[in-house]
C-alpha cells in the first residue's frame, strides 16, 4: 500500500487511486492473495499485446456494472458505430496529412464516458497520418505521435470519475509514458458540489459577463484522480474554450425526463432542474436560436449549442449519435432547425436492421449517426442512409464506411439526397424509411391541395397517458358512465368498428365535489367515436383508427373531435386514417422506435387529412358504410388486402393522388424491414436523388 501511495505522488492516479481505494475498504483479515495472483497472471499474459489495442474495450464491461444509466443516460457507443462515426467525420481529405501540424488539431467529446469515441477518433487520425507519411515513421515515432495526440489533441469531459479513469487508461496503452497530468480529460461534477449544485457538461454553457463559453474556475480538475494544482499548467483545458476545436464527437446522454436525476433526492433534483433553467436562460440572452433548441425535458438538447460554441467558426465538424426521436419528434423540431442553420448536415445514418436497431450498446431505442460540417455551399443536400444491415463488428464497419465513401452501398442499405431547404424546415423524413420511393410518395401526399393538417380542423386529445401511471383514473369493469377504448392488440382490432372495452372512473370513486365533477366533465367532453392509435407494433397492426359504437376516450387511442362536428366528416376521416396514404404519413412521424412506434399529439396533429371545405368527402363516407365492419389484413399484407384496396380507391378520389402510385406504395410499405414479419426480412435497394 505504501508503495502505491509513493507512485500516486508522481502520476498514474487513474490506475492506482481506484485500486488503493478498494484496498482501504476491504474488511480486516481479508486474504486477497489468490485473487491478486490470478489478476497478475492475466496482466502478464495480456501485457505484450495491450499496446496494440486500438479501440475501447473497457466500455462495455464498465456499463454492465454501471447502475445509473437510466438516470443519467450513460449509454456507451458500440465500437463498430464509433469506427463509422470517426472515419466519416475524419475522412482522408479532412486536412493535408502530409504537412498538417498535429499540434494545431483539437477534438473533444463533452460526454466522453470511457473514451470509446475518442479512441476511434485517435486511431483514425493515426491511420490517416501513417497512410501519408508511413515510410518515414519509425516505431519510436509512432509511440511519440500517440503520446502527443493524447496529451495535446484529445479532450474529454464526463460527469463520472470512474469513466474518466478508464478513458485515460485506454488512451495511453500505446504510449505508457504519457503524462496523465498533461492529458485533457476532466470530470465536471453533476449534482451537489461544495456549496454549489452543478449540471456536469452543461456548465460549459455557463455565460460570464464577457459572453464567452466558460465554467467555474474551481471545477477544472478539482477531483481526486488528477492533481488540482495542475489545472493551470500546459495541457489542461483552456479557461475559455469557445471556438477552440476542429471536431466535436459525442454520444450525448439521453433518458426520459421521468427518470432523469432520480439517483438524487427530490430537493437535489429540483436544484439541478433550476440550474439547467439558469443555463438555458443565460444561453437565450446571447443566442436565442440556441436557447430555443434547448428542451429542459431532455438533457441531450443542450449538447448542440455546446458543440456549436466549442467548434471553430471556419473549419468545424460535428459527429454525434442521436436518439431517433430527434430525427422525427415534433418536440425536437427546433433542435433540427438549429443544427441545419449552423451546419451543413452532411450525412444521417439510421439502422432499419430489426436485429440491430441502435448504435449504443445498452439501450433499446433507435438511434442515428450524424456528421455535420461548416457551411460552404448553401445548396448542398444531405445524404440520408438507411441501413438494411447494421455492421456487427469492426471489420464490417470499415467495409461499410469504404462503401459509403465510394458512394456504392452495395447490400448495406439505401441512400437518398435530401434538399437543404427541407433540412432548414426541420424535415428529416428520409430517416424513417428504408425504401427511398416512400420518401417521394410522402412528398406527393403533402403536396395535395385537398389535404390540411388535422390539428387545424379538429381537436386531438387527451392522449392515453392521462389514464396510466400515477393518473387520477382507474380502468374498471363497473359501468361508470365513461366508456373507453383501452387495448390495441392485433387479435382484437381487425375491424374498424369496435365496441369500447372498458369503463373508467376516478380512483376515489364517483366525483364527490365540484372540483372533481368539473375535472371529469371537462375530460368527458373530449370523447369521440373516432379514435386514432397513438402507439402500435408495425408488423402486426391491422387498424390505426377505430370507430367506437359509442363516443369514448382511449388509452392507446386519441379521440378526434372536429371543429364543426359532423358524422359524415368523422366517418370520412376514419376511412382516410386507415388508408395507405395516411399509414405512410404515420410512418413518417414515428418516434422512439421504428417497429413499435409511439406518436405524440403534436405529430398526430400534423397529419394531412381531407378538408371538407376543399374536397368532396362522400366517397370515403360511402366506403365507410361498406367496409367499416370488414376484417382488415395487417399492414405487411397491404398489397393483398381487398378491403384496403377499396379504402384506397376512395382515398385517391378524395385527395387527387394517383391510384397506381398508391398501389405501388402498398407494395413498398409491405417490404419495409420494420413492417415485415421478423421471419422474412428482405428489402429492395435503391439510390436516387430527390430534388
Amino acid at each position: 500500500m505504501s508503495q502505491w501511495e509513493s507512485i500516486l505522488k508522481i502520476d498514474y492516479k487513474p490506475v492506482f487511486y481506484p485500486a488503493s481505494s478498494i484496498l482501504k475498504v476491504l474488511p480486516p483479515g481479508f486474504d486477497g492473495r489468490k485473487i491478486a495472483i490470478e489478476i497478475i497472471n492475466a496482466a502478464l499474459h495480456y501485457a505484450p499485446v495491450m499496446g496494440n489495442i486500438r479501440m475501447d474495450y473497457a466500455g462495455p464491461l464498465y456499463h454492465r456494472l454501471l447502475d445509473t444509466a437510466p438516470n443519467d443516460g450513460s449509454f456507451y457507443t458500440t465500437t463498430p458505430a464509433a469506427i463509422i462515426l470517426a472515419r466519416l467525420a475524419i475522412p482522408a481529405d479532412w486536412t493535408n496529412w502530409e504537412v498538417v501540424d498535429v499540434n494545431d488539431l483539437r477534438l473533444i467529446d463533452p460526454a466522453c464516458g470511457t473514451g470509446t469515441l475518442l479512441m476511434a477518433a485517435l486511431q483514425t487520425i493515426k491511420e490517416r497520418i501513417i497512410a501519408t507519411r508511413g515510410d518515414g515513421l519509425t516505431p519510436d515515432d509512432l509511440v511519440e505521435l500517440h503520446r502527443y495526440l493524447v496529451e495535446k489533441v484529445i479532450h474529454g469531459i464526463d460527469i463520472n470519475r470512474h469513466a474518466v479513469h478508464l478513458a485515460a487508461c485506454m488512451l495511453t496503452f500505446a504510449a505508457p509514458d504519457a503524462d496523465y497530468r498533461r492529458m485533457n480529460l476532466d470530470r465536471y461534477p453533476h449534482g451537489p458540489y461544495k456549496e454549489y449544485v452543478q449540471a456536469g457538461s452543461l456548465d460549459l454553457l455557463a455565460i460570464q459577463d464577457s459572453g464567452k463559453l466558460a465554467y467555474h474556475d474551481d471545477l477544472n480538475r478539482e477531483y481526486e484522480e488528477l492533481e488540482p494544482e495542475d489545472a493551470s499548467k500546459e495541457g489542461s483545458i483552456l479557461r475559455n474554450m469557445e471556438s477552440s476545436f476542429d471536431l466535436v464527437i459525442m454520444n450525448p446522454p439521453y433518458t426520459r425526463d421521468s427518470l432523469r436525476n432520480h439517483q438524487h433526492d427530490k430537493q437535489i433534483q429540483k436544484m439541478i432542474d433550476n440550474r439547467e433553467k439558469e443555463i438555458k436562460n443565460s444561453v437565450s440572452l446571447y443566442d436565442k436560436e440556441a436557447g430555443d433548441a434547448i428542451n429542459l425535458k431532455t438533457v441531450q438538447t443542450f449538447f448542440f449549442p455546446i458543440a456549436d460554441r466549442l467548434l471553430k467558426k471556419n473549419k468545424r465538424t460535428l459527429a454525434t449519435v442521436l436518439p431517433f426521436a430527434t430525427s422525427t419528434g415534433a418536440a425536437a423540431l427546433e433542435q433540427r432547425k438549429f443544427l441545419s442553420k449552423r451546419f451543413h448536415v452532411e450525412t444521417v445514418i439510421t439502422s432499419h436492421d430489426p436485429d440491430r436497431i441502435n448504435f449504443s450498446g445498452n439501450t433499446a431505442i433507435y438511434e442515428s449517426l450524424v456528421v455535420a460540417r461548416e457551411i460552404t455551399d448553401k445548396t448542398a443536400p444531405t445524404k440520408f442512409i438507411s441501413l438494411h444491415r447494421n455492421p456487427r463488428n469492426n471489420l464490417e464497419a470499415l467495409a461499410m464506411v469504404d462503401c459509403i465513401e465510394k458512394d456504392d452501398l452495395q447490400d448495406w442499405g439505401s441512400s437518398v439526397l435530401w434538399p437543404r431547404e427541407k433540412m432548414l424546415e426541420g424535415n428529416w423524413m428520409p430517416s424513417v424509411f428504408y425504401d427511398t420511393g416512400l420518401v417521394r410518395m410522402s412528398l406527393e401526399i403533402l403536396a395535395s391541395k385537398s389535404l390540411d393538417p388535422i390539428g387545424e380542423m379538429a381537436e386531438l386529445e387527451p392522449d392515453g397517458r392521462i389514464f396510466r401511471g400515477r393518473s387520477r383514473f382507474n380502468r374498471t369493469s363497473i359501468n361508470s358512465g365513461m366508456t373507453a377504448l383501452w387495448y390495441h392488440t392485433a387479435q382484437e382490432r381487425e375491424t374498424i368498428t369496435v365496441k369500447p372495452d372498458s369503463w373508467i372512473q376516478l380512483k376515489t370513486g364517483p366525483a364527490k365535489n365540484s372540483e372533481e365533477k368539473n375535472f371529469v366533465d371537462k375530460l368527458w367532453r373530449k370523447k369521440s367515436q373516432l379514435l386514432l392509435a397513438n402507439r402500435f407494433r408495425m408488423n402486426t397492426v391491422h387498424v390505426i383508427a377505430s370507430w367506437a359504437t359509442v363516443a369514448s376516450l382511449g388509452n392507446a387511442w386519441v379521440p378526434v373531435t372536429p371543429d364543426n362536428p359532423s358524422q359524415e366528416v368523422l366517418k370520412a376521416w376514419c376511412m382516410w386514417a386507415n388508408s395507405t396514404p395516411n399509414f405512410l404519413m404515420m410512418l413518417s412521424i414515428r418516434q422512439k422506435s421504428l417497429d413499435y412506434a409511439s406518436f405524440s399529439l403534436a405529430g398526430l396533429r400534423m397529419l394531412p387529412f381531407p378538408n371538407p371545405g376543399k374536397t368532396n368527402i362522400l366517397p370515403l363516407v360511402e366506403v365507410f358504410d361498406e367496409c367499416s365492419k370488414e376484417k382488415l389484413k395487417p399492414f405487411h399484407l397491404l398489397h393483398e388486402d381487398p378491403v384496403r384496396y377499396k379504402i384506397d380507391e376512395a382515398a385517391a378520389e378524395v385527395s387527387g393522388i394517383n391510384l397506381e402510385r398508391i398501389a405501388e406504395t402498398r407494395k413498398l410499405i409491405s417490404r419495409e424491414p420494420t413492417i415485415m414479419p421478423a421471419s422474412s426480412h428482405t428489402a429492395s435497394l435503391s439510390n436516387l436523388a430527390i430534388g
